[in-house]
Formats: structure tokens, C-alpha cells, sequence
């Protein structure tokens, strides 16, 4: 089966998230995960999110 782009870019985060949280612990992943997406909305020209 073929993903949409944004699925597979979907899964490739979570993938990513999962391997670092075992490696760091969660908190350290979903921060890295939250400042790797701001830094691509800004590369591509988005605002990022306003942080809750």
C-alpha cells in the first residue's frame, strides 16, 4: 500500500520519536521532536505553533 506524503512523513516522526525516547526518555524526545518541527515551519517559510 501507497502512504501520502504526509503519512509517511507522520510515521518517519514517530519512528524518530519512539527511538530517541528509549534512548533519552520522553521528555528529551518530545522536545527534540517539537524544536526539529519549528526548525522546518522556519526553514520553509511557516510560523511555528505558539508553544502552550
Amino acid at each position: 500500500m501507497q502512504l501520502k506524503t504526509y503519512q509517511q512523513a507522520t510515521l518517519d516522526t514517530l519512528d524518530a520519536f519512539f527511538a530517541r525516547a528509549l534512548a533519552t526518555g520522553p521528555a528529551d524526545a518530545f522536545r527534540s521532536a517539537v524544536e526539529e518541527q519549528e526548525k522546518l515551519a522556519r526553514l520553509e517559510g511557516r510560523k511555528p505553533e505558539p508553544k502552550a
